[in-house]
């Protein structure tokens, strides 16, 4: 979006299209800041890495075939990190593909404040705080020269294992999170709650952003097709 771009945006896509073709529309769409968009596919299905490498190419987003084909989420989020640091612009962002503007938004200023923005996430056992990576946004200037890891924290046994992201907490100091803008935060049913957690019953609501969670069915749910295609309306509505 212009040759002045501030912020680069990383979008990690895997295996389902419809989203990325949506995200693509509604950052055009509802982000205000001036950005450069690039998907990093590391889809396991051929067919569909090709589907969505021909939405970028007729949409002009940036594509990168992340290999191998189905890698880990924080591989492919590490491959991006170093490719978009490469490139130098002062602010950087980070998606999952099922995350979603839904209304106007700029991150740049959220990400002022602090030197990041997104949603803060906690590794229990170490007692570290990181960004979650569906939605991370950094400053040039406060990372300076830090490198930024999306691995999980590997603990002595599997139970302290962290989630993809929690080696971010090496970054933050606890006085930094005062800093950074708090978002509103909430979880809306869009079927009935059937036991097997939000992740089947809901979407999650994080400040001027939708979380559809669960699009790449990672998680078996009931009547998953119900639910995508419930999840296919609310994000055509916005």
């Amino acid at each position: 979006m212009g040759d002045f771009a501030a912020l680069d945006v990383a979008s990690i896509a895997y295996d389902v299209p419809w989203a990325v073709a949506a995200q693509v529309r509604l950052l055009r769409q509802n982000l205000g800041d001036l950005y450069l968009h690039t998907v990093f596919d590391n889809s396991g299905d051929p067919d569909r890495a090709a589907e969505i490498e021909q939405i970028c190419r007729e949409s002009s987003t940036r594509y990168v075939r992340v290999g191998p084909p189905g890698s880990r989420h924080e591989h492919a989020l590490n491959v991006a990190a170093r490719d978009l640091g490469e490139r130098g612009l002062p602010y950087c962002a980070f998606l999952d593909h099922d995350i979603f503007p839904r209304r106007p938004t700029r991150v740049v200023e959220l990400t002022e404040a602090a030197g990041f923005f997104g949603l803060r996430q906690l590794h229990t056992p170490s007692g570290s705080s990181y960004l979650w990576p569906g939605l991370a946004c950094f400053s040039r200037a406060w990372l300076g020269d830090r490198k930024l890891d999306f691995k999980g924290i590997r603990g002595d046994v599997p139970e302290l294992d962290g989630d993809t992201g929690s080696m971010l907490g090496g970054l933050f100091e606890p006085s930094d999170w005062d800093r950074m803008p708090q978002s509103e935060h909430s979880y809306q049913p869009i079927r009935e709650d059937d036991e097997n957690g939000v992740q089947s019953w809901g979407v999650e609501l994080i400040g001027d952003w939708l979380h559809a969670m669960n699009v790449s069915d990672w998680k078996r749910v009931p009547d998953p097709e119900q639910r995508t295609q419930l999840l296919r309306e609310l994000v055509d509505s916005l």
